[in-house]
């Protein structure tokens, strides 16, 4: 008879699996829980009610800008030139805020003052290049009002038309 095959043996290689199972469990829920506080989202945002307060303010920006019918064509150009069209059936400000939001992460995210050229086209200028998929948001705090679009940007010039276009 062999001692390998002994019940003391195999009563000894059970116990220790009983132990080790929940024991490497504990050390990867922990090791979960690190990673989780260490790395939180950055898509969350801080100020969640607040943004959801503003949803009202947001969507009257929308409608403001479909009854003043404007409607936008931005080019994106492969070296951080950003050229934006403009044209409306009211007057337009000086300057337009540009905002491309990135899809995934908040550190790319990018806001800019575009300045007038003293007819409806503005010109602004970033250093980065953009590529995948961004929201851009133009807006004009001063008369209140705001056009949005999803884009998906590859290297190179790009170039695409949004806004609330006259029926």
């Amino acid at each position: 008879m062999s001692l390998n095959n002994t019940p003391a043996r195999k009563g000894k290689f059970w116990l220790g699996m009983v132990i080790a199972l929940p024991a490497i469990a504990v050390i990867a829920s922990l090791s979960t829980v690190y990673v989780a506080f260490t790395n939180q989202d950055s898509m969350v945002k801080d100020n969640y009610y607040k943004e959801g307060l503003a949803i009202n303010r947001d969507i009257s920006q929308d409608t403001h800008a479909k009854q003043m019918h404007i409607n936008a064509e931005l080019e994106i150009a492969a070296n951080g030139a950003l050229t934006l069209q403009l044209n409306s059936d009211s007057t337009l400000p000086e300057t337009v805020t540009l905002e491309l939001i990135h899809n995934a992460s908040s550190d790319k995210d990018l806001t800019v003052q575009l300045s007038t050229d003293g007819s409806s086209t503005y010109r602004g200028q970033i250093s980065n290049t953009l590529t995948g998929k961004w929201f851009v948001l133009a807006s004009s705090p001063q008369q209140g009002w705001r056009i949005t679009h999803t884009i998906y940007l590859e290297e190179g010039n790009n170039r695409l038309s949004f806004g609330h276009h006259a029926h």
